[in-house]
């Protein structure tokens, strides 16, 4: 057979992880052991004259932990212990950086070994690594790659950045449909045999049609389980689960954790087959996703650790700048309530009381919703079922901590009447935050913005303003 144009290609974990393992003598506790006591002691190392122990020490790391340590050291430390650990670096260490740090340590690196660790590196890796570098390094390290390989890249940055197709990996295992086991075990020893490129580890087989179709996958252990002549569509688990290039991100990791795939083919608009999603890409996305949701939330980045300080401060300033607007409008609600407030001083004491439980109460059911929806479990009848449920959660709540609040108020001022005005204002509030909470998420996402960036702020502005516009405002009417 010719060789497959989707060849497997050998990983830099695969490649190079086998005599990085052999270099950790002893136990895993030893190996963090070790990793830990070189996190404190590196920077004392680089300061010394002779640096030879360094590349020893750091090569004996997983890419992971060499990426990790290399971005704790500043500037001018990292630069040396690049320099010193020379080849010690494993090509995956690049895949492991900060953005923010990742292209100061490409322009650290030496051409030579830029090259070899790139060429290294699979397509997915390599696409997630271009899509974060700038235009003009980017450029720069595309001339590095053979065009084949540059080919490959372009096409995958060709795609949506959510997409399926940014995602997959085009190092697969591919056979024809109609081959025994024995055929299959020859061809990939052969394979190797040869030098051909391959990985040296992958999760299964996905048998393709003459049109290049996948038409089934066999698990390699049930390749190994199974007679050299038993043909492979026999063994094989059909196609179930495919997925279209242009499938979301989200959508993938949603279909993962749902049938808990290992591994499943991606086709493009004619159903051919062009690449494959793994778990371990998968588990990524779903991480950097529950992050990125949390970190949305608050107004800031995953990436202002390592970011210089103007960049934290361009991405900060716009966010705390819509607050102090929002704040302003709340004042404006206070300030024209300024007479009352001069005759019960009282007023002012509680009404912080009622906007910040409204929005601890709002901030609960957003949540909820934000995680729901980047889970997809909101849909169809649900809608009407998470809202009526946040709901009637917020007016119980609202209830039980208006009428404990209202006791409290009623002990401190002796003011029956100052409790009741408390226990309506806080109680409506709080069912007003559950309404806010749930609502603003979908019509965000509705119009196809993201549900985790703003909520909050139009969360804490409608809490604000209508609690001290209820709280006043009844009191006025009322007590006065």
């Amino acid at each position: 057979m010719t060789e497959n144009p989707l060849a497997p290609k050998e990983s830099p974990k695969e490649s190079q992880g086998s005599s990085t393992e052999e270099a950790q003598k002893g136990s895993q506790g030893d190996y963090e052991e070790k990793r830990e006591s070189l996190r404190q002691s590196l920077p004392q190392l680089l300061a010394e004259p002779r640096r030879r122990r360094i590349a020893a020490l750091l090569s004996d790391l997983y890419a992971e932990d060499q990426a990790e340590l290399l971005s704790e050291l500043a500037p001018d430390e990292r630069r040396i212990a690049l320099r010193v650990l020379g080849d010690g670096l494993l090509p995956d260490t690049l895949t492991h950086f900060e953005p923010s740090l990742l292209s100061d340590v490409v322009d650290l690196l030496p051409k030579a070994r830029l090259t070899s660790m790139l060429s290294s590196l699979q397509t997915d890796d390599l696409v997630e690594l271009f899509e974060t570098l700038p235009s003009e390094t980017s450029h720069r390290l595309l001339d590095l790659l053979l065009p084949k390989t540059r080919l490959l890249i372009r096409q995958g940055l060709g795609y949506a950045e959510d997409s399926a197709g940014r995602l997959m990996r085009r190092e697969i295992a591919t056979v024809p449909e109609h081959w025994a086991v024995g055929q299959i075990i020859d061809y990939f020893r052969a394979a190797k045999a040869r030098g051909a490129q391959m990985r040296e580890s992958f999760y299964a087989i996905i048998l393709v049609s003459p049109s290049l179709r996948p038409v089934g996958t066999v698990p390699v252990s049930r390749l190994l389980a199974s007679k050299r002549s038993t043909l492979a569509m026999d063994i094989a688990e059909q196609e179930a689960h495919v997925i279209k290039v242009g499938m979301h991100t989200d959508q993938v990791a949603n279909l993962f954790h749902k049938y808990g795939l290992v591994e499943v083919p991606v086709v493009d608009e004619r159903g051919r087959l062009c690449g494959s999603v793994t778990v371990d890409d998968v588990v990524e996305i779903i991480e950097e996703r529950n992050e990125e949701d949390i970190l949305n939330l608050a107004g800031v980045s995953a990436h202002d650790f390592y970011a210089d300080l103007v960049q934290i401060l361009r991405s900060r300033v716009p966010w705390l700048a819509l607050n102090l607007l929002t704040a302003f409008f709340a004042s404006r609600v206070v300030a024209g309530f300024a007479q009352a407030i001069e005759q019960l001083v009282a007023l002012a004491v509680l009404m912080p009381i009622v906007a910040s439980m409204g929005g601890n109460a709002g901030t609960q059911t957003l949540a909820v919703t934000v995680r729901s929806l980047a889970l997809q479990r909101i849909r169809g009848r649900n809608v009407r079922r998470l809202i009526g449920k946040e709901c009637l959660l917020n007016l119980i709540n609202g209830m039980l901590f208006a009428a404990l609040t209202g006791i409290v108020v009623w002990w401190w001022f002796d003011d029956v009447a100052l409790s009741l005005v408390l226990f309506v204002a806080m109680g409506a509030n709080i069912l007003l935050a559950g309404i806010v909470g749930v609502c603003t998420p979908l019509c965000l996402q509705r119009l196809d913005q993201d549900p985790a960036v703003g909520s909050s702020i139009i969360l804490t502005t409608c809490t604000d303003i209508f609690g001290f516009f209820s709280f006043l405002g009844i009191a006025a009417w009322i007590l006065l």
